[in-house]
C-alpha cells in the first residue's frame, strides 16, 4: 500500500548534547581489518539485546536476545538462538538502471567505522552508486540501555547531485530457525511486528520496526502487505535527495522476548508507540546519559613509572564496555560467556549460564557498579530454586544441586559427556552463595536476606550435608568433580574450605534471622580434614597433577614462575597469577604478566574485544589451538580483580568500612585505582586504593 506523508513538526523539548561530557580518554575502536567486510567484528548491546555487525551494518548483522531460547539442532539441548533483525536496510538508486546496495556490492566503498564505547554507538561511513551518481552514507547504531528491549539506528544521506534514492526498512526472518506464529501490519503507523517463534517451541520472541524519514518535507511510503510477503517485512521510502539537504532514514526496533513478557508482541507493539513519541534523538540522548553514568564505576588506573599506562587503561576500559553490555537489570536469563555474541553457539556454550563464568568471574564486576544487573542475576537463580530442588533429589542429595551449565529451566544441560554427569561440577554451589551472601552486605536488607539469600543458603549447606563422609580424622568430601568440562576430580583443600566456610555461614545466617539451625551444618564445618601435609596431598588429591586447576598451589617464586608458564595459553586462568604474584610480593612479575600474556593473546586488534585463546587446553572435542572472540568472563575477571581484588576488599560484612582487609598491593609501577563512583547499600561511594595504604572508602552523599 502507498501513502503520501508530510513532515511534522519536530518534538518540543528535543535534547542538547552538548551537556553531556564525553569521558577523558575512553577508547573509539576504529575498525583496521577490512579483508573480509562482511565479518561481524563489531559488538553493541545492552543486556537484553546483542547486535554483532559488519561493514555494512544494517545488511550483515546477527542478533541474539536474552530470554530467547530455542532447541539445538545437534544437541537437543537449550541453546541461545538467533532472532529476527528489526533494523535491516536496502539502498536502491534509481538511474538510468536501477542500483540495489545489496546486490551491488562492489559499488561500497567504506571509509571508516569506529565503536565508540563511551556510548555504546557504532558509527559507519561509506560511499554507494555507481559512477556520477554516489551517495555518501552515515550509520549510527545502538542498543538502548534506558528502554532495553530496543534498539535504534539513523542512516544519513548525502549527494553530489540530484538523485532519486528508495530506502528499505526490512525484517526477514525466513532463513532463522523457528516459525512465525503471529504477524501484524498497522498502516497508519507504519509499524510491522511478528511473533516469532523459536526451534523445539520453547520461546518466542516479539519482534517489531517503525521508521521515519527525517530532512525531506515531502516523501512517498509503502509497504508489502498484499498478502503474498510470507514473513518477510518491508517498508521502502521514495525520497527525492538534492545536494545540501540532509536526509535520514530513523529506524526503531523492538525485542522482547516471552521470558519477559508472556504475549511478547502485544508489548513490542506498545514499545514501538511509545519510543515513536519519544524520537530519536531523545532515544540517543538517554541512552548516552545512561552509558555515561555507567562509567563513573570505571576504575581508573594511576601509575607512577609504567610507560603504558594508556594500554593499561585500555584493557580496563574495554572490559567494562563488554561486561555492561552484557547485563542489565532487565536481563531475564542472566549473563552467559560470550554474552549476546557467540558467533558460532558449539564454541560459544551454546549461551548457558555457567556458575564460575557468571557468579565467580563476571558478577564481583557490577556489584558495586551496577546493582540492578547484580540483582538481576540473583534473580535468575531464585527463579529456578525448584528445579535445583529437583535436581538434588534426582543425584539422591539434599538440598540445592546447581549445575554448572544451565539456561532457561534450571536443569542440568552439561554436555552430555561430561564426567560426572548430573553431580558434574556441583561443588561450584557456593559460587551461587557467596553472590547472595554479598549482595546481602553490599545492597540488601533483612528482607532480601531472610526471602532470598537465606533459601539459595540452607539448600547449598544442606546439599554439602550430603556430599560428606565421616573417617576416622573427620570429615572428607566425596566423590566431586570442580568441572564437568575437565573431568578433576577433587578433594582438595579448597574445596574443603569452601564447604566449611558455607556451612558455618548457613549457622550464622539462621541464628541472625531467627531461625534453627541444623547441628550437622556447624558440627561437619568444625571437623572438616583439611589437608596440608604433602604426603597427604600426593595420595589422596590431585593437588600435584599438571593439570588445569582452579587455584593456585605455588608457594615461592621459582614455583610460581612455573606455574604462570603452564598457565599461559589456558582460557581464564591465564589472569589468576597475577593476583597470586601480588599476594606473594611479586609486583614486578603481574607488571610483566599484564603485556606479555594478557595483551598479546587475549585482545585481538578489532574494537578492543576480548577472545577466549589457548594453545593447551582441549575439551569438548574441540582442537587447541583456538580462538573464540569477545570472551566477557575473561573481560569480568579483569573487572573482579581491578574492583574487588586488588583494593583487598572483604564484602563479609553490611559495614562497608570493613571491607578492606589488608594493605593493597598492585603490579610495579602502578600507584593507585580510583573508582569515582560506586553503590553501597543506596548510597553513592568512592573508593580509593592506594599501594601500601588499605583501600579508603568515602561517602558521597
Amino acid at each position: 500500500m502507498e501513502q503520501v506523508y508530510v513532515a511534522g513538526k519536530r518534538q518540543k523539548g528535543n535534547p542538547s548534547f552538548s551537556t553531556l561530557s564525553r569521558p577523558a580518554n575512553l577508547p573509539n575502536y576504529q575498525r583496521q581489518d577490512w579483508s573480509d567486510p562482511t565479518r561481524k567484528h563489531a559488538c553493541l548491546g545492552n543486556g537484553v539485546i546483542g547486535l554483532r555487525l559488519g561493514g555494512i551494518p544494517f545488511r550483515d548483522a546477527q542478533v541474539l536476545v536474552n530470554g530467547y531460547i530455542g532447541r539445538d539442532a545437534a544437541t537437543g539441548l537449550e541453546s541461545q538462538t538467533f532472532a529476527p533483525f528489526p533494523l535491516q536496510a536496502d539502498i536502491v538508486i534509481h538511474t538510468d538502471t536501477v542500483c540495489r546496495l545489496s546486490e551491488r556490492p562492489e559499488l561500497i566503498h567504506i571509509h571508516k567505522q569506529s565503536l565508540d564505547v563511551a556510548f555504546g554507538e557504532l558509527t559507519t561511513s561509506f560511499t554507494f552508486g555507481p559512477e556520477g551518481h554516489h551517495v555518501h552514507v552515515e550509520v549510527v547504531t545502538f542498543c538502548s540501555q534506558v528502554i532495553p528491549t530496543a534498539c535504534c539506528q539513523e542512516i544519513r544521506l548525502k549527494v553530489d547531485r540530484p538523485l532519486m534514492v528508495e530506502l528499505e526498512a526490512i525484517m526477514d526472518p525466513t532463513a532463522l530457525p523457528g516459525q512465525c506464529l503471529e504477524r501484524f501490519r498497522f498502516q497508519s503507523k507504519m509499524d510491522t511486528v511478528l511473533l516469532w517463534e523459536s526451534r523445539g517451541s520453547m520461546t518466542t520472541v516479539g519482534a517489531g520496526f517503525f521508521t521515519e524519514v527525517a530532512g525531506l518535507d515531502e516523501y512517498v511510503s509503502r509497504q508489502n502487505n498484499w498478502g503474498n510477503e510470507l514473513d518477510q517485512c518491508l517498508c521502502t521510502h521514495q525520497l527525492k535527495i538534492t545536494p545540501g539537504h540532509n536526509v535520514s532514514l530513523r529506524q526503531y526496533g523492538v525485542l522482547t522476548p516471552s521470558t519477559k513478557q508472556d504475549e511478547p508482541h502485544i508489548a513490542t507493539i506498545h514499545m514501538l508507540h511509545h519510543i515513536k513519541d519519544v524520537g530519536f534523538d531523545r532515544m540517543q540522548y538517554e541512552n548516552r546519559k545512561a552509558w555515561l553514568e555507567l562509567w563513573e564505576g570505571r576504575p581508573v588506573i594511576e601509575v607512577s613509572c609504567v610507560s603504558n599506562v594508556g594500554t593499561l587503561q585500555e584493557y580496563a576500559d574495554s572490559a567494562f564496555y563488554y561486561v555492561h553490555s552484557s547485563i542489565h537489570r532487565s536481563s531475564p536469563l542472566s549473563i552467559a560467556p560470550f554474552g549476546l555474541w557467540g558467533i558460532d553457539a558449539a564454541n560459544a556454550y551454546s549461551g548457558h549460564v555457567f556458575t564460575s563464568d557468571c557468579e565467580y568471574y563476571t558478577y564481583p564486576a557490577v556489584l558495586l557498579t551496577n546493582p540492578g544487573a547484580a540483582r538481576a542475576i540473583l534473580d535468575y537463580r531464585t527463579r529456578q530454586i525448584d528445579m535445583y530442588h529437583r535436581n538434588a533429589l534426582a543425584a539422591g542429595q539434599d538440598g540445592l544441586l546447581i549445575p554448572n551449565q544451565t539456561c532457561l529451566l534450571g536443569s542440568n544441560i552439561s554436555r552430555m559427556d561430561a564426567v560426572g554427569c548430573l553431580g558434574a561440577s556441583a561443588f561450584k554451589n557456593h559460587f551461587v552463595a557467596d553472590a547472595f551472601l554479598q549482595y546481602a552486605n553490599a545492597h540488601g536488607d533483612e528482607d532480601f536476606l531472610r526471602e532470598k539469600a537465606w533459601p539459595i543458603l540452607k539448600g547449598t549447606a544442606d546439599w554439602m550435608v550430603s556430599r560428606v563422609t565421616l573417617t576416622e580424622r573427620g570429615y572428607k568430601v566425596h566423590n566431586l568433580y570442580i568441572n564437568e568440562q575437565y573431568g578433576d576430580t577433587q578433594n582438595e583443600p579448597p574445596v574443603s574450605r569452601a564447604f566449611q566456610r558455607m556451612l558455618l555461614a548457613a549457622s550464622d545466617m539462621a541464628e541472625k534471622l531467627g531461625k534453627r539451625p541444623r547441628p550437622q551444618w556447624r558440627n561437619i564445618a568444625q571437623n572438616m580434614v583439611i589437608l596440608t601435609d604433602p604426603e597427604d596431598l600426593r595420595r589422596e588429591t590431585s593437588w600435584y597433577e599438571p593439570t588445569y586447576k582452579a587455584f593456585t598451589r605455588a608457594t615461592n617464586r621459582e614455583d610460581l614462575i612455573k606455574e604462570m608458564q603452564g598457565l599461559s595459553g589456558v582460557p581464564i586462568s591465564a589472569i589468576r597469577p597475577i593476583k597470586a604474584a601480588l599476594d606473594m610480593g611479586h609486583r614486578d612479575l603481574t607488571a610483566q604478566w599484564w603485556p606479555d600474556e594478557v595483551a598479546s593473546k587475549y585482545i585481538p586488534q578489532w574494537f578492543g574485544m576480548w577472545r577466549e585463546w589457548s594453545t593447551k587446553w582441549s575439551s569438548g572435542g574441540r582442537a587447541y589451538p583456538f580462538q573464540q572472540d569477545c570472551f566477557v568472563t575473561f573481560a569480568g575477571h579483569l573487572l573482579k580483580q581491578l574492583l574487588i581484588q586488588f583494593p583487598q576488599l572483604n564484602i563479609n560484612s553490611p559495614d562497608p568500612m570493613s571491607w578492606p582487609s589488608k594493605p593493597v598491593t598492585l603490579p610495579h609501577g602502578w600507584a593507585a585505582i580510583h573508582v569515582q563512583r560506586i553503590w553501597i547499600q543506596d548510597r553513592p561511594a568512592k573508593i580509593t586504593a592506594e599501594h601500601g595504604r588499605h583501600a579508603d572508602i568515602q561517602w558521597l552523599d
